[in-house]
């Protein structure tokens, strides 16, 4: 599992996945992955203030 935090839905969604280092991973994947990843987004409702 890897959890990343953006700001920028469209960002990621968009150019983020056309970076070379991206595509590169996407590709080297296939040797060790039984398939491709599942990426799901999830938004923030409420954040609860630590205490």
């Amino acid at each position: 599992m890897l959890y990343e935090e953006w700001s920028n839905e469209a960002y990621y969604y968009g150019d983020h996945m056309k970076t070379n280092h991206l595509q590169d991973f996407i590709i080297a994947s296939r040797d060790y992955l039984i398939g491709p990843p599942e990426i799901t987004g999830w938004k923030i409702e409420k954040k609860f203030a630590a205490e």
